[in-house]
């Protein structure tokens, strides 16, 4: 006698559905339901970007809460590498937020969520990270531009599977390595637009990127780090000559063997063990009492490998055994082009589409002066003009929230009394900003 499972112990997989034109049973299929008492509106699933390898990438799609028709969709990543995007979706600007209730880990609604202006699509990126996973080795990106075209290729279904949303206005976006993810991402997408040989099947309508902290650029960027560690008092003038010399090592042997030297030695080399020789908790804020990597992603670790919770975002567990982690060392450590620069695309991007790139003045691991360092290197029309500009004030009511500038497309902030994970520290701030940026609003006082 055969035994019937229940389907929600088998992973969602969309693409079938979506091929066959079977859209509206895709999208029942997909919607999240009794994850709390106050649900919100959510649609789950994988989507398939490499059948030989079976490849699949985990989406979680929030549509804006007052179901605005015009609202514009805003792609979230996290970086890392390896670092999964619902660390943004449920620790930072997503519409949950993960608590302890009844010593049960649960989430319940955000105050201050994204979704009061935007519908939200956090995607784990690349294959391999968080849920997103493959059958074969072969089927992890090795590039950031392979990174991109998987991500092409979620973007098209999603579309399809809802049409919807297919004309409003799209930005991709993130925080900390995104900062490679986003540039890359969007000079694909308007490659892919405007590709007339062989034209794409769905135009995304593409209007540009926003970036917090991101590591766009290792070689201008990093000797700013044992700068900023000096000038803030934490390391002396030897140590600070010994990150940089240790810096150009890196450099040198990255060059000449064009492979990846080890993104977890990497990290620990250059931000996790001066981080910890100074005595602070984490890398992510300068006063070391928000350790939000490390309790935070412990809380959303437990709740996300609940049986409950991976069936109910139609994860489910028959077949994928794996144990969902926050960070993903695999993925990460199989991106060859950790110490390459995105300044280029950004450049192109600059000229021709809307920008952000916004800072905590208390983040230490891709701190002000690294951002500014790479920010004067990339070579666009504005290039000029924004190293003569000077920051103006920015204030929410009476309350100094930080500061900007803009050039152009291009917008700068520095958001005051934050660290690297800016919706976390400052969600009002963070939101009133995006607001500004997005609907190209004047940042003066609200």
């Amino acid at each position: 006698m055969w035994t019937r499972f229940p389907e929600e112990i088998f992973p969602l997989f969309l693409s079938p559905l979506i091929d066959a034109g079977r859209i509206e049973e895709a999208q029942n299929k997909s919607r999240v339901r009794g994850l709390c008492e106050d649900d919100v509106e959510s649609y789950s699933g994988y989507i398939t970007v490499n059948r030989e390898y079976q490849s699949n990438m985990f989406f979680w799609f929030f549509p804006q809460e007052t179901h605005r028709a015009d609202a514009p969709v805003l792609l979230w990543l996290n970086g890392g590498p390896g670092r999964t995007s619902l660390v943004g979706a449920l620790m930072e600007n997503g519409p949950y937020e993960v608590t302890t209730l009844d010593r049960i880990k649960a989430v319940v609604r955000r105050n201050v969520s994204w979704t009061r202006h935007f519908s939200m699509l956090y995607i784990d990126n690349p294959v391999g990270v968080g849920y997103s996973f493959t059958k074969n080795d072969a089927g992890y990106s090795t590039s950031t531009k392979e990174a991109a075209e998987n991500m092409y290729r979620v973007l098209v279904q999603f579309f399809k599977m809802f049409p919807q949303y297919s004309k409003n206005d799209f930005y991709a976006g993130g925080q900390s390595y995104a900062g490679k993810y986003v540039p890359v991402l969007g000079c694909y997408i308007h490659d892919r637009n405007t590709d007339t040989r062989d034209p794409p099947k769905i135009t995304i309508n593409f209007k540009g990127i926003y970036v917090g902290a991101g590591y766009c650029d290792p070689k201008n960027m990093m000797p700013a780090f044992a700068e900023f560690l000096y000038s803030a008092g934490f390391i002396s003038d030897a140590h600070r000559q010994n990150l940089r010399s240790s810096f150009n090592k890196t450099l040198v042997e990255f060059s000449l063997s064009n492979k990846s030297l080890g993104t977890e030695n990497y990290l620990q080399s250059f931000f996790n063990t001066p981080v910890r020789y100074i005595g602070l908790d984490s890398a992510d804020h300068l006063l070391g009492d928000k350790a939000t990597n490390g309790h935070l992603s412990t809380g959303l670790e437990f709740f996300i490998n609940s049986s409950a919770t991976r069936m109910k975002l139609h994860v489910g567990f028959a077949q994928i055994p794996k144990r969902y982690a926050s960070w993903s060392q695999t993925a990460a450590n199989k991106l060859t082009d950790f110490l390459t620069s995105t300044s280029k695309e950004n450049a192109f991007l600059m000229d021709n589409y809307n920008v952000l790139h916004y800072s905590g003045n208390l983040d230490i691991v891709v701190n002000v002066p690294m951002t500014e360092a790479f920010l004067q290197h990339v070579q666009w029309s504005g290039q000029q003009q924004y190293n003569d500009s000077y920051r103006h004030k920015w204030s929410i009511g009476k309350k100094l929230a930080g500061w900007y500038t803009i050039i152009g497309n291009f917008t700068r902030v520095i958001i005051r009394n934050s660290g690297h994970m800016v919706p976390y520290d400052q969600p009002e701030a963070a939101l009133d900003m995006m607001r500004r940026f997005i609907f190209n609003q004047p940042f003066r006082s609200a």
